[in-house]
């Protein structure tokens, strides 16, 4: 639920997240299921009395049925892969480009980069012909430097490739990535893009969004990381994986007020001093951030066996937590933050209850042994 209503485009992000997530497969079909039984409100103008036609949402809403395994021919009447081939542009300069169908002529279309990539994705996966005419024209998408852009050109452009006042879009490029990933023809195209995320990687895991979003944050660290993933980047993804757990709300006893939000990961560190999730706005970017997050997360995370805790005296020596990662040292009586530096913390536990302790993390408890 968004600020003003169903949010079907973060529901789908929620699905395609948990898609990745070993269980989750229930939750994607019910995603599915919602979203199609309103697909018209998303994918079209019915709503607003208009006969429009929008790609991107069509594009996202196929790859969606596809995650949730159900037939893309057939979401709630409606033949998303078919309705997805006629918005894809036949000729000219810009074939293979996704295009909104306007009953107005002088209307806006919406089309992007982003649904381009979606759009790829899905008529690939639904082995259609105009896959690769699609996949073409978001390969001309790509800039020198191996980052996408966002926006098209004027479709009455002669060129319809990269112009230098185009700004570099993370989002955009993790997208393509994953998009263009296996698709023949695309392998250099998707390296370009790949080395230009792994350059402009944070020291601390983190990736920065486009324009007006220039700050590390948990969507376009989530993307990329996924992306990262898909293309075997390991250490690269893992890194991003680190810096999503950082910044993710935890409940494990030495926190209060928390609870309900226990798992959410914040958009910044802005968000995470704030943790805000009261309005629906603020609560909106908290729900975007962890949708994008959680395959990262799911495909990163290390076991609860990996860590260890051994209790020296009055001293618990905690090895193996990730660098900024969270957790606490609970007995009768005791609750004891620590956060992970990359190496052994030490944690004070001296009380009447240091005798029987566990360290919590959101990936399990692992019990404190004495020094031996």
């Amino acid at each position: 639920m968004g600020e003003y209503g169903p949010d079907h485009g973060l529901s789908i992000d929620a699905a395609l997240g948990l898609a990745g997530v070993p269980g989750q497969a229930e939750a994607v079909r019910a995603i599915g299921a919602a979203v199609a039984a309103d697909l018209d409100t998303y994918t079209t103008g019915a709503a607003m009395g208009t006969d429009d036609v929008y790609a991107g949402p069509v594009a996202k809403a196929t790859v969606l049925a596809q995650a949730a395994g159900t037939d893309p021919a057939d979401v709630g009447g409606t033949d998303l892969v078919a309705q997805l081939e006629e918005l894809v542009t036949d000729d000219g300069p810009t074939a293979g480009r996704l295009a909104d169908r306007l009953s107005d002529p002088g209307g806006t279309d919406y089309a992007n980069a982003l649904g381009q990539a979606y759009a790829v994705q899905a008529l690939a996966a639904a082995d259609s012909p105009e896959a690769d005419p699609a996949a073409a024209y978001l390969a001309q998408q790509q800039c020198p430097d191996g980052w996408f852009r966002l926006y098209f050109p004027p479709a009455d452009a002669a060129d319809q490739g990269c112009g230098s006042d185009d700004p570099p879009d993370t989002d955009v490029t993790a997208l393509a990535v994953a998009a263009l990933d296996g698709v023949p023809g695309h392998e250099q195209v998707v390296d370009d893009a790949v080395s230009w995320l792994a350059r402009t990687q944070g020291e601390d895991g983190g990736f920065a969004g486009a324009e007006g979003t220039e700050v590390e944050n948990a969507n376009s660290t989530g993307l990329a990381g996924q992306a990262l993933l898909q293309v075997g980047y390991q250490e690269q993804a893992e890194r991003a994986g680190r810096w999503l757990a950082a910044r993710q709300l935890t409940d494990l006893g030495c926190e209060a007020g928390t609870t309900p939000e226990t798992g959410a990961v914040a958009y910044d560190d802005a968000a995470l001093a704030a943790r805000d999730l009261a309005e629906p706005a603020d609560r909106g970017q908290w729900l975007r951030a962890t949708a994008q997050a959680v395959a990262v997360l799911a495909g990163t995370g290390e076991p609860a066996a990996s860590v260890t805790a051994e209790r020296t005296g009055d001293t618990v020596l905690v090895r193996g937590l990730d660098e900024g990662e969270r957790g606490c040292v609970v007995g009768p009586g005791i609750a004891v933050p620590v956060e992970g530096a990359g190496s052994e913390v030490e944690v004070p536990v001296e009380g009447p209850g240091s005798d029987d302790l566990v360290l919590r993390r959101l990936a399990g408890e692992v019990p404190v042994s004495a020094a031996g």
